[in-house]
């Protein structure tokens, strides 16, 4: 096993999940980051979206990668 300790990890988000609509129902969308641009996918639509509006979403679920 490898020894972390004192180690420094970094992070970098790569997707957001979010839903839209109450607890009696509504849906889910991602905001996924491929080559550095951002998108919003929901079911069969996608769109870029900027960076500054993935910083602000609610989102439900965030994802990260780790750095090598």
């Amino acid at each position: 096993m490898e020894n972390t300790v004192n180690r420094e990890f970094n992070y970098n988000l790569i997707a957001n999940i979010i839903h839209d609509g109450d607890s009696k129902g509504g849906n889910f969308r991602a905001q996924v980051k491929s080559k550095d641009k951002w998108y919003d996918v929901q079911d069969l639509y996608v769109n870029n979206i900027l960076a500054q509006s993935v910083v602000v979403s609610e989102s439900y679920i965030h994802i990260y990668e780790k750095d090598n």
